[in-house]
């Protein structure tokens, strides 16, 4: 809870700021207020799309267009901008350490998921789009008046760019991450500690009246060419209502992958499975200010993780080729497992680039049983497999010394061999039976 420091700090600023109100003519930012909202979400539209059936869900004080008239806002020069309080808030001098307006309207289901908290002053758009080409970006800028203060406590306002279509794992996923992770953006996401070369600390700056500014951020995401999507965007405070928050969107900042949209530029993506491992290659045709690439996995098609980086080339007009180890890909004995590859360049904008590769893994039940246990004379193996593979088999003590080894060649489907154990002096053995692609041990006792 705020304590009643900040509401007494509260009303003083506001005073401030009526104070320094002529100063917001001379501001390098101007916000514009009034218009309709539908038609500046449809000015969002660049190269490569086609935006349909706009329809917006916000105050009519939370949406406004704006225009950097002497430098730009976090990498951005004009475009749509939505907030948690009147948008005219934004327009700078920063003279309030947390200018707010309560607007007392709904907040948003699913940026309450994922703050696991009550959300309040929504700011809801939502549109279909069709890309031209197999890749779908939009662009914007995140400002808060949270920083410094409220950063780290929990009222961490939230923005989601949540897609729904073909081809997208669970039917939906937001796209709206910190730069260089899988985090969702809120305003402890962006401004923390962990995050501070991906933003710019404003108390006292001319342009804007929030005290942080992010750079800008470019949400991407591979997508079937000339198939319709449906996108919602959308900014909520979380836990309580005070303290504006504001995301810039920049004009024609949804577009696709075309001519030199993004820095990299790739020929291919693709994975392999060698060993048990999943090698992953790639080759990019020409690069511009890339920093690395991220190298993301999940299991289920749904939620990824880094599993790797490797760095990039910086700028290059030549061809190189680039490629990553992902250990043990078989220990998870799923068919499929999922990999995807972020770019990130200089500045810290990300996309991710390249299709997303569904790796099929080979699933082998290696023994299948090992009977009788316990054993006096004879055991029986039961070994499997739904590929001709070679399967070696090692019997080992409890001292760790192999006692017996044999090797079963192009073993497919299921196996049956009997092994003599009868020469085994009494105690606890260990049946070891790998593969090219995986391994089982099972524990046996010898009577």
């Amino acid at each position: 809870m705020r304590t009643n420091n900040y509401y007494t700090t509260r009303l003083i600023t506001l005073f401030l700021t009526l104070v320094f109100s002529a100063n917001t003519a001379y501001s390098q930012l101007l916000v514009t207020g009034g218009l309709d909202i539908d038609s500046l979400v449809y000015q969002l539209a660049g190269p490569g799309v086609s935006i349909y059936n706009v329809s917006t869900d916000c105050h009519v004080d939370a949406a406004a267009y704006f225009e950097s008239v002497n430098g730009d806002v976090g990498g951005i020069d004009n475009g749509l901008l939505i907030a948690t309080g009147n948008a005219t808030n934004a327009m700078g001098p920063n003279v309030s350490p947390f200018i707010t307006t309560r607007l007392n309207y709904h907040g948003d289901s699913d940026l309450s998921k994922i703050v696991d908290t009550i959300t309040f002053d929504a700011c809801v758009i939502e549109f279909d789009v069709v890309p031209e080409f197999d890749s779908l970006n939009i662009f914007y800028s995140v400002s808060s008046d949270e920083y410094p203060q409220w950063v780290n406590q929990s009222y961490k306002d939230a923005f989601g760019i949540f897609v729904t279509g073909p081809g997208i794992p669970n039917k939906t996923v937001n796209i709206a991450q910190v730069p260089a992770t899988n985090t969702p953006v809120t305003i402890k996401n962006m401004f923390g500690p962990s995050n501070v070369e991906n933003f710019t600390n404003n108390m006292g700056g001319s342009t804007v009246e929030y005290d942080a500014i992010s750079n800008k951020v470019g949400a991407g995401l591979k997508v079937y060419p000339n198939k319709a999507y449906h996108v919602k965007i959308v900014l909520a405070d979380a836990a309580d209502d005070w303290v504006d928050t504001g995301v810039f969107i920049e004009k024609g900042g949804i577009r696709g992958n075309v001519n030199n949209t993004f820095p990299v530029e790739l020929l291919h993506f693709d994975a392999a499975v060698k060993n048990g491992n999943a090698e992953i290659a790639w080759t990019s045709a020409q690069e511009l200010n890339n920093e690395e690439y991220i190298i993301e996995r999940s299991i289920d098609g749904r939620a990824f993780e880094k599993v790797g980086e490797v760095g990039g080339a910086g700028t290059s007009n030549a061809p190189i080729n680039y490629s990553y180890t992902d250990k043990n890909v078989v220990q998870y004995n799923l068919p499929t497992v999922y990999y995807r590859l972020k770019q990130i360049d200089y500045n810290g904008t990300a996309a991710y680039i390249g299709n997303i590769i569904e790796l099929q893994v080979p699933v082998q039940q290696l023994i299948v049983d090992a009977f009788p246990n316990p054993a006096t004379d004879f055991l029986t193996l039961r070994l499997g497999a739904a590929d001709r593979t070679d399967f070696d088999v090692r019997i080992v003590n409890a001292m760790g010394h192999i006692v017996e080894a044999r090797t079963f060649p192009e073993v497919i489907g299921e196996y049956s061999t009997t092994i003599d154990v009868s020469n085994l002096p009494r105690g606890i053995y260990y049946i070891e039976s790998s593969s090219e692609n995986s391994s089982s041990t099972i524990k046996v006792n010898v009577q």
